[in-house]
C-alpha cells in the first residue's frame, strides 16, 4: 500500500488533469460483451475483442471516444517485422487481478496468432493509478520465437508528432496529447508502419516489456515526466497470472 500512496503521490505533484474523484474506488472497470474498459478522473482506455487497438480518450470527453481508430490506435503493442506489424485479432478475456482506493491492476488475455509461421501469446498486465494521466504497461509475449522484436504505436492521421530516445508523442489541434515512454527502447520511428509512430525494443523469451501510456491535455513534457517517475519506481515482481 505505501509504494501505491507514493506513486499516486508523485502523479498528484507532477499532473493537473482536475478532475480528482472522492469516490471511495475512483478507478472504474467496466467489461461489456465486445469490449474492456478502464479509467481514472484523467483518462479512459478501451480494448476490443474485434480489434489489437487501444481506444484513448480524456475522460469525460464524449466525443473523442468516438474518433476512428486503426493498428495499434493508442499504445498497443504487435511484433514488428520487415513485413510490418503482426497484429493479433483482439482480445480473449480480462480480468481483475487487484484494487485499492489508490490503483487497479488488470490483466488482458490475447489468443495465439503467427508471426513469420511461429506462434505467439500476449497477457497484457495493466496498472491505473488514482487521478493519474499515465498507465503502466508490462507485455508477457510467450512462444516459440528467441527474441522477438514489439513495437508499441501512436497514430500519426491528424497529429503532430515528436519522438526522442525513449518516448514518442503526438498533439492532436485540441492540444490533447499521448505518450508513450519505454525505458529500454531501442528505436522510435516518427513514420513507422501503417502510419504509425512507433517505439520498439527487442525481447528475448520470458522477458517482460514494460512501457508507460499518458493520455492528457497536460504538455508531453509533462506526461513524460510522470512516466518517468512512474519507471523508477516501477514493481520488478508483476502481479499476473501465468
Amino acid at each position: 500500500m505505501k509504494r501505491g500512496i507514493l506513486i499516486v503521490g508523485l502523479c498528484l505533484l507532477f499532473t493537473a488533469c482536475g478532475n480528482s474523484s472522492r469516490e471511495q474506488f475512483p478507478i472504474n472497470i467496466s467489461v461489456k460483451k465486445n469490449s474492456f474498459s478502464w479509467r481514472n478522473s484523467c483518462v479512459t482506455f478501451q480494448a476490443g475483442t474485434d480489434m489489437p487497438a487501444f481506444r484513448a480518450w480524456v475522460t469525460g470527453d464524449k466525443k473523442a471516444s468516438k474518433a476512428d481508430v486503426y493498428g495499434l490506435g493508442f499504445g498497443a503493442s504487435a511484433p514488428m517485422g520487415i513485413e510490418g506489424l503482426y497484429y493479433p485479432s483482439g482480445y480473449s478475456s480480462a480480468e481483475l487481478l487487484m484494487r485499492t482506493p489508490e490503483m487497479a491492476t488488470l490483466v488482458i488475455h490475447y489468443p495465439e496468432w503467427e508471426i513469420q509461421d511461429v506462434l505467439v501469446q500476449l497477457d497484457k498486465q495493466i496498472t491505473v493509478y488514482r487521478d493519474c494521466p499515465v498507465i503502466q504497461v508490462i507485455d508477457f509475449y510467450s512462444g516459440g520465437f528467441d527474441a522477438l522484436n514489439v513495437a508499441a504505436g501512436l497514430p500519426l492521421k491528424g497529429y503532430k508528432v515528436n519522438t526522442g530516445e525513449k518516448s514518442i508523442t503526438v498533439t492532436a489541434t485540441d492540444g490533447t496529447t499521448a505518450s508513450i515512454y519505454m525505458p529500454e527502447a531501442d528505436e522510435t520511428r516518427t513514420e513507422g508502419p501503417d502510419g504509425h509512430a512507433v517505439i520498439r525494443h527487442m525481447i528475448r523469451r520470458g522477458e517482460p516489456l514494460y512501457y508507460y501510456i499518458g493520455v492528457g491535455r497536460e504538455s508531453p513534457e509533462r506526461l513524460l515526466q510522470i512516466a518517468d517517475s512512474l519507471s523508477a519506481g516501477r514493481n520488478r515482481e508483476p502481479l499476473i497470472i501465468r
